[in-house]
């Protein structure tokens, strides 16, 4: 509700009208009354409107121009890099979205919003690493980066906004590489740095790992649950052990923190009902801010033995948890249930494999791996009366066979994944490599230059 004097007083002129179609249903505003509804948007309260099914047409196109400067100098024990990347371009956005007919949920003008918007993108970027050797056992990697980048306020999500944003980090890289012995190695790694909008963050030559850990990212959320996001801060936190054993036998443990940030616009509709609308509410197309905070832990065991000179044998462990955070900071102010939501993931995963590999080029591979997910969904982002999900598990097997020649740079193989036909399922909220929902033969031919 908007209940302000100047509000009131806006109507008191017979431009700033509101009226019915000829259809006795579509609601018509003057130009003048949208101009004046622009200062009390965002203050009101914002309602989602989720009662009135829309049909969404959109065209987006963005067109980037990226250069990039690196760099590479050795001093010594010293890997000196640095560098600098630029990009510039613009986003063109057209959205409409219109009221299905004629089941009308009343309150919206016909279209409820249309708009073309061109707003520029430019991105600053520098960075500069070293790689420190003071021993041959042992590498020391530090690094900072600073960016800065001006990007569409909204252009994903309707209703989409024609304003511009800033996001600027400086963000700290350090990482190490120590090999005690010819037998052990150890990692770590603690990354931070600041996601591009879209394919943008494609394009790059600052290096993409420290100690083989990542840490660039277009998004960790699984866009299943967020969808596309712009400008994500990321932190990385990554330990590794690894080595083998006279016995033949590769052994490894590995654990990760992985966190991502992101503020955004979203559009939504804001609701007045003054008593001067012929239909009542009326809606006017707005925006709303969301926070998202996701937090992933992982932990993973690998072992690895080789029998003979032609067989192996392996097995996987890792254990997720995975909690998302989402903040609508518009409906926090109002007081709803529903303003802060929480849900967390675990998803449990074992891997059996089991290889042949011949002198002649003839392989073949057989996998059983498992999976269990336990949810601890959010009551308060479910509908009413929805029973909260308990999660799945299951297992999967996988075949396949094939020959390699020409000194293993080709390969043909064939294969079948999921041979029990398992369907399954897991939320996207844990990360897990793309499962077959469905028995399928799998043909590969591949070459390695």
């Amino acid at each position: 509700m908007v209940n302000t004097i100047g509000f009131f007083n806006v109507f008191s002129d017979p431009a700033f009208t509101s009226v019915l179609g000829p259809d006795g249903e579509t609601l018509v505003h003057s130009p003048e009354l949208v101009a004046a509804m622009q200062p009390f948007l965002n203050s009101g309260a914002v309602l989602g409107a989720n009662t009135a099914p829309f049909s969404f047409e959109t065209q987006r196109e963005f067109e980037i121009y990226s250069a990039e400067m690196m760099h590479i100098q050795k001093i010594k024990n010293h890997h000196l890099l640095a560098g600098v990347r630029y990009q510039s371009g613009e986003f063109e956005t057209k959205s409409r979205l219109s009221v299905i007919r004629p089941t009308f949920a009343g309150g919206f003008a016909t279209p409820a919003f249309e708009r073309t918007d061109v707003v520029d993108f430019q991105r600053i970027s520098l960075y500069a690493y070293d790689y420190w050797q003071p021993k041959p056992w042992i590498t020391l990697i530090g690094g900072v980066s600073w960016d800065r980048i001006d990007h569409p306020e909204n252009f994903r999500n309707p209703p989409t906004s024609g304003g511009q944003t800033q996001n600027e980090r400086v963000s700290a890289k350090a990482g190490f590489i120590l090999n005690p012995s010819r037998r052990v190695q150890l990692r770590g790694a603690f990354t931070q740095g600041l996601g591009g909008v879209t394919y943008d963050e494609s394009v790059r030559l600052e290096p993409v790992q420290i100690s083989g850990f990542n840490q660039s990212y277009r998004t960790v959320i699984s866009e299943s649950l967020a969808g596309s996001v712009e400008t994500p801060r990321f932190q990385n936190i990554g330990l590794s052990i690894e080595g083998s054993l006279p016995t033949k036998t590769w052994w490894g443990i590995m654990g990760n923190i992985v966190e991502q940030e992101v503020d955004r616009t979203l559009g939504a509709f804001t609701g007045f009902s003054p008593g001067v609308f012929p239909i009542e509410p009326a809606y006017f197309p707005s925006s709303t801010r969301q926070s998202l905070s996701y937090r992933e832990e992982s932990l993973q065991f690998t072992i690895n033995q080789l029998v003979g000179r032609q067989f192996a044998l392996g097995a996987l462990y890792r254990v997720t948890q995975s909690e998302l955070r989402t903040t609508m900071h518009d409906l926090v102010a109002f007081g709803a249930p529903n303003g802060v939501l929480r849900d967390r993931a675990t998803l449990h995963e074992i891997g059996l494999s089991a290889n042949w590999n011949s002198p002649s080029g003839f392989f073949a591979r057989v996998e059983a791996n498992f999976y269990a997910q336990s949810l601890g969904d959010d009551p308060n982002g479910l509908p009413a009366g929805t029973t909260l999900r308990a999660g799945d598990r299951f297992w999967q097997f996988n075949a396949f066979a094939g020959y390699r020649f020409h000194r293993n740079m080709c390969e043909v193989s064939a294969g079948v994944l999921n041979l029990t036909d398992q369907n399954y399922q897991l939320s996207p909220l844990s990360p897990y490599y793309d499962l077959a929902r469905e028995r399928t033969m799998v043909l590969r031919f591949r070459l390695s230059f």
